[in-house]
Order: C-alpha cells, then structure tokens, then sequence
C-alpha cells in the first residue's frame, strides 16, 4: 500500500506533473484510510490553489481535507486560508464550517473556545454526531476522563450502532481500568461486528485480565474464536496457552488444545521470525515445567 503511495506521489512531485496524479494520491489516503497529512496538504494544496476549476463537485471536500491535514501538520497559515474560503462560501453559521473553526482552535489548545463552538452547534442540532464527537475527543484532551465518558455515554444512547464510538468508550474504561465496564463495551462491538476477530480478541484479553477461573475459560473459547477468524494469529495462540496454564489443563482435549496451540506458535516465528524462534521455545519450555 505504502509503496504504491510512494510512487504515485514521487510522480506527483516532478515537474509538470499532471491533475490527475494529484487526485489519485487523494484518492488513494482517502480509500485506505491513510492518513497521511503532509501527503495530502501538498497534494491538496496544489489542486485548490492551481486547479480548483477541474475538481467539479469534489471542490470543497478537498477543501476541508486541506484544511485538517494543516492542522495535523502545525501550518497555521494555509488552515486560516482555507478556513476563510469555506466561510466565503458556505457562510458563518454552517455547522460544518463551525465545527472545523473548532477544530481550529483546538489546534492551538484553545479547548474552551472549541467546547464553546460545540454545545451552540448541538443546542441548533442535537443528532450534528460529528460535533458531538468532537466534544468527547476535547473533553480527553483535557484531561476530564470521568466527562468524556458521561457524554460518549450519552451520545451511543443516541447512536448505539457507532462501533468506532463502543471502542473508544472500551479504551477510556480500560484506561480508568473500569474493566467490567469495558467488557460491556466489546460485548457490544461483538454483536455489531461479529466477524471482527480484533474484537473477539481484546474481549478475550479483558477477561484474562479480570481473572478467576469462569473468565479464563470464558477468554480462552474467545480467543479460540478470534483464531477461527484469523489463522495464525499470535496473540489469539498465546492467549490459549496462557488460559490453559492459568486454569490447568484437564482432560485430553484440553492437552490437544494445548499441543497444538504451541505447535502453531513454534510454525508462525519458524516462519517469519526464525531469529525469536530460541526464546519463544525457551519459554513455551519453561511455562510447561
């Protein structure tokens, strides 16, 4: 993936280079979910300043790409720039305009400001789930975790079915290390993504943490799981081993279980990490004394 972006922005950067390799890279950060900021402001840049006219309907999102790749990179400059052109355009009380002015001032740390900016847009829009997202990320950054989680909270009794929304609740759960808590959460990822072996995973991974014998067997048919869904996974096949070894293992299927769990970890590094593979086998040697 990186490579091919490489390649298509090393074209983009010579000179002369044409309209639609600038796209392409957009096109590209946008349906691989990259990131990218300095990739796409430069890219970005270069359409809406110099072919703005051949962007047709994609105009304006480029334009806001534009701006929030400025602010993930600190060009303060070319954000206020844009950020002028969209109020030019859209005027100064579109929500979205409000909502990236906001993201503006988060930029600088200004988080007040931005909350400020926030609460007017929900008050006209109560279901802006953007804004609302927006308030929960600045309720982090400042540090109130027991607020941020109040109002994620309240936002998924409005949008249950955001799955990004269950995770970030689950992750500032484990930070406060409310595990219980966040346990709910991945039962809820579980039943909205039940293909998701990373879910399935982390669930597993919560339980062993929390402990006591109904848990860890509970985590080790999860990580069983997370297996099935994903072959070869090290983490899903140590935490089976790890579950066995907690509990003891009982019976001959258990054993199985066990002697294959360990076979499998013994192929993956033999595979792709063959200079791990000593220590991996030190220890499997060690846990099973």
């Amino acid at each position: 993936t990186m490579t091919t972006l490489k390649e298509l922005v090393a074209t983009s950067a010579t000179a002369g280079s044409s309209v639609r390799r600038h796209r392409e890279v957009l096109e590209k950060t946008a349906s691989e979910c990259l990131r990218a900021s300095d990739i796409v402001l430069s890219s970005g840049k270069k359409l809406v300043t110099e072919h703005a006219g051949s962007l047709g309907r994609s105009l304006w999102d480029t334009h806001e790409r534009v701006l929030m790749a400025a602010l993930d990179c600190g060009d303060f400059e070319t954000a206020d720039k844009t950020l002028a052109t969209l109020r030019r355009k859209f005027g100064l009380t579109s929500q979205r305009v409000r909502r990236l002015e906001g993201m503006r001032l988060e930029a600088e740390c200004d988080y007040a400001g931005a909350l400020k900016i926030y609460k007017n847009v929900l008050e006209q829009d109560p279901a802006d789930a953007l804004t609302w997202k927006r308030t929960v990320v600045v309720l982090r950054d400042c540090g109130d975790s027991k607020a941020a989680i109040e109002e994620l909270n309240d936002y998924l009794k409005v949008f249950a079915q955001d799955h990004e929304a269950w995770l970030e609740l689950a992750d500032m759960y484990i930070e406060e290390q409310e595990y219980n808590l966040a346990k709910f959460c991945f039962e809820e990822l579980i039943m909205l993504q039940a293909p998701n072996y990373q879910f399935h995973l982390r669930y597993a991974e919560l339980l062993f943490t929390i402990g006591g014998t109904q848990n860890l067997e509970l985590a080790r048919n999860y990580f069983a799981q997370a297996l099935e869904l994903k072959p070869g996974c090290l983490r899903a096949l140590y935490g089976i081993v790890l579950c066995l070894r907690a509990t003891g293992v009982k019976g001959t299927l258990q054993q199985k279980l066990l002697a294959v769990g360990q076979s499998q970890l013994i192929e993956q590094y033999t595979k792709y990490a063959p200079n791990l593979l000593p220590i991996v086998k030190d220890v499997l040697n060690k846990d099973s004394k």
